[in-house]
């Protein structure tokens, strides 16, 4: 559990400096992304950027 809770106790000083930190986590490394949320104190979610989220010529008004 100690391990779990090592970037929560890291970042808790830092804390009061922020508005909100964000952790990009790699797919994959379960150990960081356990660690981001044992760390978190909102609710975390998963955010997957996509061709066709960053493309708008075909999005009404973009003409």
């Amino acid at each position: 559990m100690r391990a779990k809770l090592a970037l929560a106790q890291t970042l808790e000083p830092l804390a009061p400096e922020y508005d909100m930190v964000l952790i990009d986590c790699p797919p994959g490394d379960e150990m960081l992304q356990t660690n981001a949320v044992a760390a978190a104190q909102a609710q975390p979610s998963a955010w997957r950027e996509r061709r066709v989220s960053v493309r708008h010529e075909n999005l009404p008004g973009s003409e």
